[in-house]
C-alpha cells in the first residue's frame, strides 16, 4: 500500500506483466494523474520501481510535474525510480534531479 503521499497508478498503460508503463501511448492519463497529485498533495510523490517503459514523452511528463510543483512550493519526489525511469532521463538528458529522483537513486 502507497503511504498517504503517493499516488497509486491502477490501469495506466499497463503492460501484460502488469507493470505500468510510462510513454507516449499513456501519456493522456499520467497527465491527469500528476495534475491531480501535484494541485492535491502538500508532499507530491511518486513510488515508480514497477515501471518498465518510459520515453522521452515520459520524462518530460515528470520534469514538467517537477516544475509544477516547485511553482506551488511544493517537492515532487520520484521514490524508487526503475531502471526504465533512469534510462530515459539519461537518453532525454534529463538530469534525474529535475525530474525528482534524488542522487541516492541516480
Amino acid at each position: 500500500m502507497n503511504s498517504p503521499h503517493e499516488t497509486p497508478t491502477p490501469g495506466l498503460g499497463r503492460t501484460t506483466d502488469e507493470h505500468p508503463i510510462l510513454t507516449i501511448a499513456t501519456a493522456a492519463s499520467w497527465r491527469n494523474v500528476l495534475i491531480t497529485l501535484v494541485e492535491t498533495s502538500p508532499q507530491p510523490s511518486l513510488d515508480l520501481r514497477s515501471v518498465q517503459a518510459c520515453d522521452t514523452i515520459g520524462v518530460q511528463l515528470l520534469h514538467s510535474a517537477f516544475r509544477a510543483a516547485l511553482q506551488c512550493g511544493k517537492r515532487f519526489r520520484i521514490l524508487h525510480p526503475s531502471p526504465a525511469i533512469l534510462a530515459a532521463c539519461a537518453t532525454a538528458g534529463f538530469p534525474p534531479e529535475q525530474v525528482g529522483i534524488e542522487a541516492s537513486h541516480s
